[in-house]
């Protein structure tokens, strides 16, 4: 974690909560970062619930951000959420090519640059996701296929204000693979090269953070790595203890409290 960057916590709720639910998850997790002003705190509630959840969390630290947009302002697309209804519903993130919109939804990196270039126009702050498949990584194209994903995104990535890369590694998603802290270590740093590429400046703001499988127990090494900026939260985001958990760890590095990682070897929950 570099001092210069923010860390961020970006916990995606997924299909997850009726809207009573996710308001009340809300407020639960305000409360809870409410002290920490070392950390920067999203939360990507289902579409439903967004302007629920955007009340709840006025005036405090939580950001709200939609789960996916898409590019146009308006038209005949059915079932399609433009950036104008998710603003005016309170979000002021949204996540981007997401590995389930990319697998499961067919998202190609053309639809993910143009709703990045639509996002940014509009004045979000994007959180984009990259990464690999196993096969790829087997192959050794994974660095290859990573720096396709970011060069499609066009001169976009260099002018938006505030941005995030989300690294998410496929291949332990689900294969019976896993990815340590020093397994993505290199390719944060890859992805930090390729930004420096484009714009050094852009390298230095931009936050690179770790998208894929990882236990509060781990928190601590990926939080602490080199290159990292910080967690996009899957499946355990529906957990509020374990992301202000996180959430806590992520602050006190960000304040330098480097003696916890010698202190702590676990995350109490």
């Amino acid at each position: 974690m570099d001092p210069l960057r923010r860390p961020l916590l970006a916990a995606n709720w997924k299909m997850h909560f009726t809207t009573h639910e996710a308001t009340a998850a809300a407020r639960r997790l305000r409360a809870g970062v409410a002290q920490l002003g070392d950390v920067e705190v999203v939360v990507a509630p289902p579409f439903t619930a967004l302007a629920s959840v955007a009340k709840a969390l006025s005036g405090g630290r939580v950001h709200v951000a939609a789960q996916n947009m898409h590019p146009r302002a308006d038209g005949a697309f059915t079932g399609e959420v433009s950036g104008a209804m998710l603003r005016d519903v309170g979000a002021t993130w949204v996540l981007l090519g997401h590995s389930e919109r990319r697998t499961l939804f067919h998202e190609t990196d053309a639809d993910v640059a143009a709703k990045l270039a639509s996002a940014v126009e509009q004045g979000f702050a994007p959180i984009v996701c990259v990464g690999e498949s196993l096969e790829a990584r087997r192959r050794g194209d994974a660095l290859d296929v990573v720096h396709g994903q970011l060069a499609a995104l066009g001169a976009t990535i260099a002018i938006a204000p505030s941005i995030a890369i989300a690294y998410e590694p496929l291949w332990a998603m689900g294969t019976g693979e896993s990815a340590s802290a020093s397994d993505i270590e290199p390719m944060h740093r890859a992805i930090r090269a390729h930004l420096a590429r484009i714009d050094p400046e852009l390298a230095v703001r931009a936050r690179i953070v770790y998208g894929g499988p990882f236990t509060p127990d781990d928190a601590l090494a990926f939080l602490d790595a080199e290159d990292v900026d910080g967690v996009l939260v899957g499946m355990p985001a529906v957990d509020l203890e374990a992301v202000v958990a996180i959430a806590r760890l992520a602050d006190r590095l960000a304040r330098g409290a480097e003696s916890i990682l010698a202190a702590e070897s676990t995350v109490e929950l």
